[in-house]
């Protein structure tokens, strides 16, 4: 049995698939670049922001579920249309996606803002998409 955050993250990762980004095999971000070739790759982090406990066995948990992602490009300012544009694509697919939202932990998703980035990095340019999710989660003795 996957845990909540597992069965999240794997939700995500089916909705990047299906926007045509590829999963990169190797760890980036914006000090070291992938040692792909391969454009529009990603990979997610996540942080825990926080964990309050509730009685009746259940928890309200907020992490941070942190997408980096490649492009290979030569022009800094194309590259940061394209993932300007693509932020807003993942944006709305996750957002409006029912297959996340229907599941068991009600995963509600925001974008956080002021934690995105963006950075040129030799031939790549890098952009992190944060999203906040805030999910139930039972922690009772007998789950």
């Amino acid at each position: 049995m996957s845990g909540d955050l597992t069965t999240i993250v794997a939700k995500i990762r089916e909705r990047l698939e299906a926007l045509k980004f590829k999963s990169s095999k190797t760890v980036f971000d914006f000090d070291s670049v992938p040692d792909s070739t391969i454009d529009r790759s990603y990979r997610i982090e996540t942080r825990l922001l926080e964990n309050e406990y509730h009685l009746g066995g259940r928890a309200g948990t907020a992490e941070a579920i942190e997408i980096y992602i490649a492009y290979k490009a030569k022009d800094q300012v194309e590259a940061m249309i394209r993932a300007a544009d693509d932020r807003e694509v993942i944006e709305k697919d996750l957002l409006w996606d029912e297959t996340i939202a229907g599941l068991a932990q009600r995963p509600i998703l925001n974008l956080e803002n002021e934690a995105a980035a963006q950075k040129y990095l030799e031939d790549y340019f890098v952009s992190k998409t944060v999203f906040r999710c805030d999910y139930s989660r039972d922690i009772s003795q007998s789950a």
